[in-house]
């Protein structure tokens, strides 16, 4: 199925917000080849890792993970959690629905990765805890939770150390992809313009991402498509705009991913109720 975390209404003491919580332990082996990992949702994640050997992509970029560090993820961004290997994975992961609020405490200034010391995060675990238990039945403590946990990755100025967690020449194509997502047209291309074989290039993402670059380079491109889409574009501008070969490929390859078309994708998300 699609992926679509189910969302629950919040509070109406707010503009309309609703969220929902996990925390969940996964004992993690080898992705299937034919999985696609890759997550590109209208709502903004914000994941907290307690265990497990783990990086996390966002928007190009791959950062390391450990215990206490948190990954902010916006709406329509391309991001996926890499395993590194088979190990207990344990996590919590809030999905909250867009809104103008949100995206005033969330400045774009901060960044993707948040590093919290061990202290702050066993105070935000126990809200963290909360969260995820919750019936629904208290709403004024249900946001006063969600709230300190929004302020606190929005106040927080420790962004922990950069490492390499992939090599240079991998960055490198992620870097040219996020340049020009739009027009690239294959992964030949990729090839031709880094002297990389298919083969090569093949086992580089499959060995420090878990997927193949065709699929990246299709999730990069449905990414940019959902913004454009959401921005008022046709369906048929927003796939010449995208690289896709004409908009019947697009309408297909966005149902795959998706579980509906570009079309009903913009109508559900212009409509949403009050």
């Amino acid at each position: 199925m699609p992926y679509s975390p189910r969302l629950d209404n919040l509070t109406k003491a707010m503009p309309p917000l609703h969220f929902s919580a996990v925390n969940n332990t996964l004992k993690m082996s080898s992705v299937s080849p034919e999985a696609d990992p890759t997550h590109i949702h209208d709502f903004w994640e914000f994941y907290f890792n307690e265990s497990g050997d783990v990086s996390f992509l966002v928007d190009g970029k791959v950062y390391p993970v450990r215990s206490g560090d948190a990954i902010v993820s916006r709406p329509n961004q391309l991001h996926m959690c890499v395993y590194n290997r088979e190990s207990l994975h344990g996590y919590f992961c809030l999905w909250i629905e867009d809104c103008p609020a949100l995206n005033e405490i969330i400045s774009p200034d901060v960044p993707a990765r948040i590093t919290f010391p061990q202290s702050e995060f066993v105070k935000l675990r126990k809200n963290l805890v909360a969260l995820c238990l919750s019936d629904g039945s208290n709403a004024f403590d249900d946001t006063f939770r969600l709230l300190s946990v929004i302020l606190s990755v929005a106040a927080n100025k420790n962004y922990g150390e950069e490492t390499d967690v992939i090599p240079k020449s991998l960055q490198d194509v992620l870097d040219y992809v996020k340049r020009n997502i739009r027009e690239i047209t294959g992964v030949s291309e990729i090839c031709d313009k880094f002297f990389l074989s298919p083969s090569t290039l093949d086992r580089m993402f499959r060995k420090h991402l878990g997927l193949t670059p065709k699929q990246y380079i299709t999730s990069g491109k449905l990414s940019c498509a959902k913004q454009l889409l959401l921005q008022g574009e046709s369906v048929e501008i927003t796939a010449f705009s995208c690289g896709f070969a004409d908009s019947s490929r697009f309408i297909s390859v966005f149902k795959n991913k998706f579980g509906l078309t570009p079309r009903a994708f913009y109508k559900s998300a212009t409509e949403k109720p009050l």
